[in-house]
């Protein structure tokens, strides 16, 4: 296991977003692969997938990969929750967990890229023999904790705003969302939709539009 560009315990002065990079930091800089794999099949996973191949009825978009320039190697990236970037219209995130990506993996793929080129990276090893030991390692703890109150560090704690958010919280934690974090507020693009669709009744996105108008 290895820091993704060099990355892993944060750059000086930066502060991980929540509590899931901050341990993540902390599982890279003690140096043992087999605490990351723990962490990650405990933790929530996003792979960005584009809306459009998302919204192919009965189809599931394959892994996406990229190449690390530090390594030369090909990577699947995958984000944790404090580092999903502002909500976007043609590009959404499907959440997976360490189970799935271990089943469905690329053969010649031999990297997981985690957070890949933030400071908050990990690059674990993903050929077929630690894939077994992902597969155990989510059937030990049980897969991604629920119910987590998750706080973004750089997002409102003090005043009437923080206070104002805070009157969401029970649903955040219900959502898996983090509580504290302005803008859009989206989770796992399928379970979006089906939350829309039921008990909502919206089927797309102009009659969405026509809701809130």
């Amino acid at each position: 296991m290895t820091t993704g560009n060099g990355a892993g315990t944060g750059g000086v002065g930066t502060v991980p977003p929540t509590e899931i990079e901050r341990a993540l930091s902390a599982a890279v800089a003690g140096g043992s692969a087999e605490a990351v794999v723990e962490l990650l099949a405990r933790t929530r996973l996003y792979v960005l997938v584009a809306r459009l191949h998302a919204d192919i009825p009965g189809w599931t978009a394959p892994l996406p990969t990229v190449r690390d320039e530090a390594t030369r190697r090909t990577c699947v990236p995958v984000l944790t929750q404090g580092m999903l970037p502002p909500w976007h219209p043609e590009w959404v995130f499907r959440e997976v967990d360490l189970d799935e990506l271990a089943r469905t993996w690329p053969y010649d793929v031999r990297r997981l890229a985690v957070n890949h080129g933030t400071p908050y990276a990990a690059m674990v090893d993903a050929r077929p023999g630690r894939l077994k030991a992902w597969l155990k390692a989510v059937e030990r703890l049980g897969g991604p904790e629920r119910g987590m109150l998750l706080t973004d560090s750089g997002g409102p704690l003090h005043g009437p705003l923080a206070h104002g958010l805070a009157l969401g919280a029970h649903l955040a934690v219900t959502n898996g969302l983090i509580w504290n974090r302005l803008g859009a507020a989206y989770e796992n693009y399928a379970t979006d939709r089906a939350r829309l669709r039921r008990p909502w009744g919206i089927q797309h996105r102009a009659e969405y539009r026509d809701r809130l108008a």
